[in-house]
């Protein structure tokens, strides 16, 4: 009898510290997504448009409607070219990689906010070819984080991929029905920001 009263108590505990700790890694996904934010906009107010990195095994190669980059690799590129985190030096020292980065190749934006089981933590970022306009995606670990789009609905400025398929729509459906259909669907755990909020 004490023996498994322990077990309860103890699968209690450790059910409430990986919720904790998924918590406090939303959180830091949560800072790290403002930071990146805000030197996309002090980037804009010095140039006049978004950065475009050019690297194309960093990020997708610039010759559709958009450029999309990951953070995996710390945002670089083995091969060389213009990465976000050279262009965004001036204004953010070092590039944020999420605590717990599984994404394992470049060019995998959509499998950041993708459902099922190909679905990956880390950043993304996807700006317009001539830098008027961006994403930037996380996915959040926790079900009752009140920023998720599940909640928020969220608008896409450049869609689902890098033709903008699907920009102005909703990332997903609103959890507790109504709301705008989306056509991209994504995972309601996602996290997003663009030029406009």
């Amino acid at each position: 009898m004490v023996i498994s009263i322990i077990g309860l108590l103890s699968s209690v505990v450790l059910a409430a510290m990986q919720e904790a700790r998924a918590k406090a890694r939303d959180a830091q996904r949560i800072q790290a997504m403002n930071e990146l934010h805000k030197a996309l906009f002090f980037y804009y107010d010095a140039n006049g448009e978004y950065p475009k990195p050019s690297s194309g095994t960093a990020c997708t190669n610039p010759v559709t409607n958009s450029i999309q980059c990951t953070s995996f690799n710390n945002w670089d590129s083995p091969a060389g070219g213009t990465t976000l985190a050279s262009l965004l030096a001036p204004y953010l020292p070092s590039m944020p990689v999420d605590p717990a980065q599984t994404l394992q190749q470049h060019n995998t934006y959509n499998l950041i906010y993708t459902n099922g089981a190909s679905a990956r933590y880390g950043y993304g970022y996807s700006v317009e070819i001539n830098g008027s306009e961006y994403d930037l995606i996380t996915r959040l670990e926790s079900t009752g984080n009140p920023l998720r789009c599940g909640v928020m609905q969220y608008i896409s400025k450049r869609g689902n991929d890098t033709l903008g398929t699907n920009a102005g729509d909703e990332w997903c459906e609103l959890e507790s029905g109504g709301g705008a259909p989306s056509n991209i669907d994504a995972t309601q755990q996602l996290y997003a920001l663009s030029n406009s909020y």
